[in-house]
């Protein structure tokens, strides 16, 4: 039987969406609250959409209290808004998020050997980089199946968000993250980015396939 996607629903607009897609917040034995990025660290975990609205909902219902059973101080929303990027597009904090987590390669020649490797899950090119970059790029990439875009934002905005002064080209390495930026970018330009997501969605449920067809011990204690 073919393994589904695993989903969560988000604790903000009370959605079901791919756990991959989401932020996992997580209470630690000890009780501290706090931003899991990586999605394994030990604890009670909860979810949530990379939205600063979706956030604000969940502090105004209380939502991770309830998830909890605990109080969470103002001082956590706030560490979270700062590490999100409270002012930042969707895509741009979750690039900031992929930075932050470790899964994103910067910069021409990490990209191109991340490609190489094929470690590369999606690769995202500035709207202002050089075509000379742009061309070793695509070259790079047309042997390959990794999903590719040139995305809204310039050198500078990219640089912002992942915390450098400009950025031309950017790989995120982990298959979730880089489905949760090309969904966002989806949200905001159907038409120019749904190819590149519906690529990631579909290499997903391959993954979670294989995973299922392999032998394996049965599984224990449920996963937050």
């Amino acid at each position: 039987m073919i393994k589904k996607v695993p989903m969560r629903q988000c604790l903000g607009c009370r959605e079901m969406r791919p756990k991959r897609e989401l932020i996992r917040v997580v209470r630690s034995p000890e009780g501290e609250v706090s931003l899991d990025l990586n999605g394994h660290s030990p604890g009670r975990g909860a979810y949530i959409c990379p939205r600063s609205e979706c956030f604000a909902k969940a502090k105004k219902s209380k939502a991770f209290e309830r998830a909890f059973s605990a109080p969470v101080p103002d001082e956590v929303y706030a560490s979270f808004a700062e590490e999100l990027g409270e002012n930042m597009s969707e895509a741009l904090r979750m690039l900031s998020i992929s930075r932050k987590a470790g899964k994103i390669e910067i910069g021409e020649e990490s990209v191109l050997s991340c490609v190489e490797s094929r470690k590369a899950r999606l690769v995202l090119l500035a709207s202002d980089a050089a075509s000379n970059t742009a061309k070793r790029i695509t070259s790079a990439l047309s042997q390959t199946q990794i999903a590719y875009a040139v995305s809204p934002f310039t050198k500078e905005e990219l640089g912002g968000a992942l915390g450098k002064g400009i950025c031309a080209v950017c790989a995120v390495c982990d298959l979730g993250l880089a489905a949760a930026v090309a969904r966002s970018l989806e949200r905001d330009d159907a038409e120019k980015y749904a190819q590149c997501a519906q690529q990631l969605r579909q290499t997903s449920e391959r993954i979670e396939q294989r995973k299922q067809k392999k032998p394996g011990k049965k599984s224990g204690k449920k996963e937050n």
